[in-house]
């Protein structure tokens, strides 16, 4: 076939000695970086779920045992996600939904986490109506709070090991 007349940008690549096109993943990004840290502890919930029950399951256990301890350590994590999780995935989703056609200032946006979750604190005290009105809003400042300074703790570590990934 002669492509003598055929027009430059309808050859292929190779017709116009190009190197062709490395398949594969592209490296990380900041923002899939970032996102990927900021789900760990949605992830370390999975994981102590999945702990919990394989412990539970496997039947009673003596106190002071390495299973005792393990499953104590679970189902504690498992309850302060109860509280904090809904709260701080709300404010990853923020994140995520802010950064999805920003080019710049991704990192920026990773304070506005703590906001979001501290906004959304109110989720664990509807789980406690015997409270009362005053008793719903003592748990929500005291929850909003929490999650506040949890989400900011976090957000300086994943900043933290962004500043060395990009090192590297």
């Amino acid at each position: 076939m002669d492509t003598s007349n055929t027009r430059q940008y309808r050859r292929l690549p190779s017709q116009l000695g190009a190197k062709a096109p490395k398949v594969g993943r592209p490296p990380w990004s900041d923002r899939r970086f970032t996102i990927t840290w900021l789900l760990a502890p949605i992830i370390g919930v999975l994981l102590a779920f999945l702990i919990a029950v394989a412990v539970t399951a496997m039947g009673e256990m003596a106190q002071g045992t390495p299973r005792f301890y393990l499953a104590a350590l679970s189902y504690t994590y498992l309850l302060a996600s109860l509280m904090c999780m809904p709260a701080y995935a709300i404010g990853v989703g923020g994140y995520w939904w802010m950064t999805r056609n920003a080019e710049e200032k991704r990192i920026g946006y990773l304070w506005w986490i703590p906001v979001f979750s501290a906004l959304w604190g109110w989720f664990p005290s509807v789980l406690f109506p015997q409270g009362g009105d005053v008793g719903m809003g003592k748990l929500f400042v005291m929850m909003a709070g929490t999650v506040f300074v949890l989400s900011l703790i976090w957000i300086l570590v994943v900043r933290a090991v962004l500043y060395f990934w990009r090192k590297v």
